[in-house]
Formats: C-alpha cells, structure tokens, sequence
C-alpha cells in the first residue's frame, strides 16, 4: 500500500491514539484510510480484498491448496508471519523469518520438499535460531523435532528457566516464583529490577 497522505495520530472508540493514514491499493487504486501500524504489519501492496482474491486465484491455478507440500509451506508462513498465532513469539516474535525464495514462490519450496520429504516425518529447522531455509531445513521424527526444540530452551541466564506447559521463561529463586514472560531477555529484565530487594547475589 501506498502512503498518500498522513492524517496523524487519531483516537479509537477505546480512547487510544494510533497514526492512520490514506493509502492507495497498486491493485486496484481504490483509496483507504488505514492504522499505519496494519499497514506495515502486513507488509503488501494490495488491499485486503485484492490480498484474498490474488490468493485465491493462486490457489485455483496450482490446484495444490490440499497437498502436504502447500500445507507445510503455509504452516511455516503463518508461524513466522501471523502476529495472532498463540506461538508466535516461538518463531516470528522471535525474529524467525522464511527465506525470500520459500516466501514468495510455493514451486520453490516443493521443489526442496519433493526431495527431501520423508512421509510421517515433521519439518524442522537443524538449527532452531536460524531461519526457514534449503539450508537450515529438513524432515526428522516428531521426537526429534521435540528434542531440537528443547535443547534450545535452556536460557543462557541463572534463575530462568523456560516452562513448556506456559510456553514461558519463568524467573525462580529457591522454588519461589517471581513472574513469567514470552521472551528470555524480558525475564533478565525483570530479574535486574528486583535483584537489589531479593536477588543481591545475582552474579553477571
């Protein structure tokens, strides 16, 4: 979308204040007056009308939007990109992103995907702080992929621990709890701002 004009910080029903905008859609050069911040979120130069009719149509036109192949490549966007999927700080919150080859071109991803997949098998990423990739990627056992996930959820810093029952860091100090948070540097965060009361010992 194109930004035409800046109508500057507008309040909702709620009372909140947020920057809107006129944009125009390269779609369809209808006009729209939008919140910036959706804008960018959505990263596109279409309105969402022409968005859901481009993708329909791309699904039409390869016939695949029920194979494993097109399945997979949409799970692995949506984690990535979808700001309202329950864990998405476990990828896109997190800076997790799909390479702009995968992203854009479902063909390429089922070119990867036809030679390395392995029936009943999860796709996963060898190294679980880097992004969807040829590279980065292959298919591997659901234990497996539980156990790749695992080993990455122990925090480098002493009196965090990842929770995976919350899916959160959890900062602790002899069984007594001290609040829970979606990112390991949020936890540090805390556990700085209340070290000088209960954590004094805490050595960085």
């Amino acid at each position: 979308m194109e930004l035409i004009e800046d109508l500057g910080m507008v309040k909702n029903a709620s009372g909140n204040s947020y920057r809107v905008g006129v944009y125009l859609c390269k779609q369809c050069s209808n006009r729209y007056e939008l919140y910036t911040q959706n804008v960018k979120r959505r990263k596109t130069d279409m309105c969402s009308k022409c968005s859901i009719t481009a993708r329909n149509k791309e699904r039409a036109t390869h016939g695949m939007s029920d194979t494993i192949a097109y399945k997979k490549w949409n799970s692995m966007k949506h984690r990535c990109y979808n700001h309202k999927y329950k864990n998405y700080h476990r990828w896109g919150g997190r800076g997790i992103s799909v390479c702009d080859e995968w992203k854009n071109d479902f063909f390429k991803f089922k070119e990867w995907f036809d030679l390395n997949h392995i029936d009943g098998f999860e796709l996963d990423r060898r190294d679980n702080d880097k992004n969807y990739e040829p590279s980065n990627c292959r298919f591997v056992s659901k234990q497996t992929n539980i156990l790749n996930r695992d080993v990455k959820r122990k925090s480098k810093y002493r009196y965090i621990s990842w929770h995976k029952n919350s899916n959160k860091w959890h900062v602790v100090y002899k069984s007594k709890y001290y609040g829970s948070f979606q990112e390991e540097e949020e936890a540090f965060e805390h556990l700085n701002k209340i070290k000088e009361e209960i954590l004094k010992w805490v050595k960085q």
